[in-house]
């Protein structure tokens, strides 16, 4: 059965469901497999392993408080943990005093970074789907020297039991203040990075299906396999290198950064540009900062921020 076909008998089952509630449900449903295709899996197994729509339709219509996420054991096979579709939420505070880089490790649906005006670095992890709960932390904080190191752990053997990611939002808050590097490894659906910063360096690696980082100002290298990525700078301190595998790339720059822009080995279908550059290589200005894209990008689009 294909995502679409899913989706449609699942829809056609909740019929009686008040449209905000089923538009909920099919929401959650339609990022699962997101998540599952996103790491390998085919619709064909994503479905499978969630079951009939129709008994999970009807667990919803008996069960009020299932509504907003897949029902306990859905799909998960015999001898599935009774806590699977539980929530579960926790919640750290660290000082940066001394910090010099950040390093962000792990698996999620969701990857949220927000630069704000807080005291300290904040770690907030809200689990849903997941098989087993423990009395240990769903992820570690580590300090060697200069470097703090946040694993988001655990999942792994959640993504080996159930063929695909727990839907896992993880959000890091960081102080706006804070002048160092940020490197990010991860596999994810969507991640996103925002906020104004004094950030030195940013350095995202892994993949996803959705990559949105906007108010950048740093030097940033990306390393990533992703579907869409959108990526806005308010200024241009530093240079810009991105490879990698997307099928659509925007990236927004001010008028006046004065760049190089050069795009190496693109199988490109589409280049367009705000700036009048007749190729995927020319000089905005004096050439202060490069931006360079290379890899398999089916459309790429260079925009005024």
């Amino acid at each position: 059965m294909t995502k679409n076909e899913f989706l449609g008998r699942l829809s056609a089952a909740l019929g009686d469901l008040p449209q905000q509630e089923r538009n909920d449900i099919l929401n959650d449903y339609a990022e699962h497999f997101d998540i599952g295709m996103a790491n390998g899996k085919s619709e064909e197994e994503i479905a499978a392993r969630l079951g009939s729509p129709e008994e999970l339709a009807a667990t919803f219509r008996e069960n009020p408080g299932a509504r907003r996420q897949p029902p306990p054991n859905a799909g998960a096979g015999p001898g599935a943990n009774p806590d699977f579709g539980r929530q579960f939420a926790e919640h750290d505070s660290v000082p940066l005093d001394g910090v010099h880089a950040v390093l962000l490790r792990g698996d999620a649906a969701e990857f949220i970074v927000t630069f704000a005006p807080v005291a300290e670095l904040q770690v907030d992890v809200d689990t849903r789907y997941l098989l087993h709960q423990t009395d240990s932390k769903s992820y570690d904080i580590r300090r060697s020297g200069e470097e703090l190191h946040i694993t988001v752990a655990r999942y792994t053997a959640a993504r080996s039991l159930t063929g695909f990611l727990a839907r896992i939002k993880v959000a890091v808050t960081i102080p706006a203040g804070y002048a160092g590097a940020l490197s990010m490894y991860m596999n994810a659906c969507n991640i996103k990075v925002s906020g104004q910063s004094a950030l030195t360096m940013l350095s995202v690696y892994g993949s996803a299906v959705n990559v949105n980082a906007s108010e950048l100002c740093c030097a940033t290298t990306v390393d990533l396999s992703a579907s869409n990525g959108r990526f806005q700078f308010a200024r241009l301190l530093g240079d810009v290198g991105a490879c990698g595998k997307a099928s659509n790339i925007d990236v927004y720059i001010p008028a006046d950064s004065g760049a190089v822009v050069e795009c190496r080995n693109l199988n490109l279908s589409s280049f367009r540009n705000d700036f009048g550059l007749g190729s995927s290589w020319g000089s905005m200005g004096d050439g202060s900062h490069r931006i360079t894209f290379f890899g398999d990008v089916s459309r790429f689009t260079l925009r005024r921020a």
